[in-house]
């Protein structure tokens, strides 16, 4: 992926302190395990927000 790509050369060049992901788990959790095996910790923060509406009655 082209994209995915580009990122973890950026996180080569630039050796951020913490790589922050927010939502969209299927494409960060790749980018996540990349920085990783960099040295970059990674928080990933997913909001329950959209969950908590889907289940809303009525």
């Amino acid at each position: 992926m082209r994209l995915l790509d580009e990122l973890t050369a950026f996180m080569k060049q630039e050796r951020p302190d913490l790589l922050v992901l927010i939502d969209y788990p299927d494409f960060n959790w790749r980018l996540a395990k990349r920085a990783r095996k960099l040295g970059i910790p990674v928080f990933s923060y997913i909001p329950a927000v959209g969950l908590g509406l889907a289940q809303r009655p009525g």
